[in-house]
């Protein structure tokens, strides 16, 4: 368990169990809600709701940078060993899942108050469906927040910079396995056979990692863009259907991303089993 990979993956795990976990509190619980029609674990679920909301953006934003630095780790590994054996310890790692999980909060903290139970003045026995309300803060509504934060900021950071970061150090990587793989033309088979291994096993996790967080982060950016164009509102009035289902599909997309990593690993990867 002191390997440095073990550590990486074992905040892997962490983070997205407890994406899943918050989905199910998120998501799972509204159809609950509707199921068993109790008004109280109604009241319970829009009280904790925002707070469930942020913890799993914490959570995705922890694993899919967490699986950047498994990917930066790799790199040195296969291109500078000999500075990889000094700096990729086991409390160098341990200090690097710190790091990141003081980002990933940092970066999220607004996302707390995001959102705010309201009382419904028109529903004043406080017992009706509609007696309490989860509407937008006003600091989700600051055309400057939505904007700045929410549009750009959002997706450079969980977008376009854990993207390239992935497809540049996998293929640096993929390409480095296989420049070595040609220097051993003509020698040791059983070391050409485990350099065109391991080149084999690069590629296909360069090919599905990248893929996978291009498919399931498309769409959320081009509904985001769609969003500071059109309007929310009008989305929601005049594509109510493509609008609520486009939204429901990139929550599950979101999930499927940040979940998914850890299994590619351990299916690709012959030192991560």
């Amino acid at each position: 368990m002191r390997n440095p990979n073990n550590l990486f993956l074992t905040a892997l795990a962490v983070f997205d169990t407890c994406l899943l976990v918050t989905a199910f509190f998120i998501y799972g619980m509204e159809y609950i809600i509707e199921y068993t029609a109790a008004f109280d674990l109604y009241v319970a679920w829009l009280t904790y709701l925002r707070f469930a909301f942020a913890i799993s953006h914490i959570s995705q934003t922890g694993s899919v940078y967490i699986t950047v630095t498994v990917t930066i780790e790799r790199y040195l590994a296969v291109c500078y060993p000999r500075r990889n054996k000094r700096y990729c310890t086991s409390h160098g790692s341990a200090l690097t899942i710190l790091c990141v999980t003081c980002f990933a909060i940092l970066f999220n903290c607004t996302k707390f108050f995001e959102l705010e139970v309201v009382r419904n003045p028109p529903c004043e026995d406080g017992v009706n469906w509609q007696s309490y309300l989860l509407l937008p803060s006003r600091l989700a509504q600051n055309p400057i927040y939505s904007q700045v934060y929410v549009l750009w900021l959002t997706n450079i950071v969980m977008v376009f910079l854990p993207f390239l970061t992935l497809l540049v150090l996998n293929s640096i990587i993929a390409y480095t396995i296989k420049k070595s793989l040609n220097k051993l033309s003509g020698e040791s088979i059983t070391g050409r056979n485990e350099l065109k291994e391991k080149s084999r096993e690069a590629t296909m996790v360069l090919i599905t990692i990248v893929f996978i967080f291009l498919l399931c982060n498309f769409w959320g950016f081009v509904l985001t863009l769609l969003e500071q164009v059109l309007d929310a509102e009008f989305l929601m009035v005049e594509n109510k259907t493509f609008y609520t289902f486009s939204r429901e599909a990139i929550n599950l997309l979101a999930i499927v991303n940040s979940s998914i990593n850890f299994v590619i690993y351990l299916i690709f990867g012959k030192d991560f089993r």
